[in-house]
């Protein structure tokens, strides 16, 4: 290759656009599939992406792996945010200061894109620093407190993933700084084999009703309603659940023997960790999410995907992706009755069952990929 044509190239590639993710790295969840999904779109517009862990978590690093997506590892001792206090926040941000900082000049960083708390945290005022554009995606709901008018002064902008989340941020954060952009997703086919081998493991019969809940097993997502629901249902004996997801050792002890004190042991499948969410999806007849304030509910739309009607608390923002008996359905939150209620009509009613079935799928393809990252590259240009 000639010698002006290697230094063309080379000088093209010092002009792409890069953008830096940092991982925490201690876990996999909703926001990082999302991230993953932004990272192979940007890839795609020529914007090169940058990954860094703070910690190495298998699962995650096996999916960057499977992915091809190179990361790099920058070990901390603490990130800030890891202790909620105001005096560690400050003495954890002044710590890791310098290497970010010297990480960011050195990789020739032009946008850092924070998606975790202690991420935005850590991140932000190295970036200020040196002039990097940080952009905020704020995934929860931020409290009244006066500590998150900051976020202002750290930011070039700031991502909601909800209209529920966007109302949460601070009222001085102008309007041109701030955004509502809805969590993307993608089609994943159905893996029949894979997903027959999961019922052959669990003795799922046919003629069984499964009801899925999928997510973290924490006590604030109320999955004991969920459980409390399932003796008061007229075809109770048919009624299978799973529950998947990593968390709380003394609420998974809680939730197992609550099971037990209601006769649901052999009904019940407590099945940790799932790397691959969407077989269980594929092979489940409902999916419940039971949990308050959620900022976006992913496994709502995982669930769409699938065409597998969901039930979801009146909560958060489960109201605006569900449309009362159009494409899901509601209950009150705690109200073990009421999703009694709802579970057994959609067990009796084939006729709404159906239904939900079609305009969920319908729902799910207006969370594109293609619409997230026009939307993200439109706040990396402004």
């Amino acid at each position: 290759m000639p010698t002006g044509l290697r230094y063309l190239i080379s000088l093209l590639k010092q002009l792409r656009v890069r953008v830096l993710f940092p991982f925490v790295g201690d876990s996999l969840g909703g926001s990082h599939k999302s991230t993953l999904l932004l990272i192979e779109f940007l890839e795609t517009k020529n914007i090169e992406t940058i990954v860094v862990l703070h910690q190495r978590y298998e699962p995650l690093t096996r999916l960057l792996e499977e992915k091809e997506i190179n990361f790099f590892l920058l070990p901390t001792s603490k990130l800030a945010g890891s202790d909620p206090s105001i005096p560690n926040i400050v003495f954890n941000v002044i710590r890791n200061l310098i290497p970010f900082s010297v990480f960011l000049l050195k990789h020739r960083i032009n946008i850092v894109h924070g998606n975790d708390l202690r991420i935005n945290l850590s991140w932000s005022l190295p970036s200020l620093l040196t002039f990097r554009k940080f952009v905020w995606h704020q995934r929860t709901v931020l409290s009244n407190s006066m500590f998150w008018a900051f976020i202002r002064l750290l930011s070039s902008h700031c991502i909601a993933i909800s209209r529920y989340v966007f109302e949460s941020l601070p009222k001085n954060i102008p309007g041109t700084a701030k955004s509502m952009v809805y969590n993307p997703f993608v089609s994943i086919k159905k893996e029949s084999q894979r997903i027959n081998e999961i019922k052959q493991g669990l003795q799922i019969k046919d003629s069984d009703f499964i009801i899925s809940y999928l997510g973290r097993v924490v006590k604030e997502k109320k999955i004991d309603t969920l459980i409390r629901s399932i003796p008061l249902l007229q075809e109770s004996p048919r009624v299978k659940i799973l529950i998947a997801g990593k968390g709380e050792e003394n609420y998974l002890k809680y939730l197992k023997e609550l099971s037990k004190d209601l006769i649901l042991t052999n009904r019940i499948h407590f099945l940790d960790f799932v790397e691959n969410v969407e077989d269980y999806l594929w092979l489940s007849d409902l999916v419940v999410c039971p949990g308050p304030k959620e900022g976006f509910g992913r496994v709502v739309v995982e669930s769409m995907m699938t065409s597998t009607p969901v039930i979801a608390s009146r909560s958060g923002a489960h109201t605006e992706i569900i449309q009362e008996r159009e494409n899901g359905l509601t209950y009150k939150l705690d109200d073990q009755e009421e999703l009694k209620d709802k579970i057994q009509e959609l067990i009796n009613n084939q006729e709404l069952y159906q239904k939900i079935k079609i305009n969920s799928n319908k729902t799910f393809q207006s969370f594109s990929l293609k619409k997230h990252g026009d939307s993200i590259m439109e706040i990396y240009n402004s």
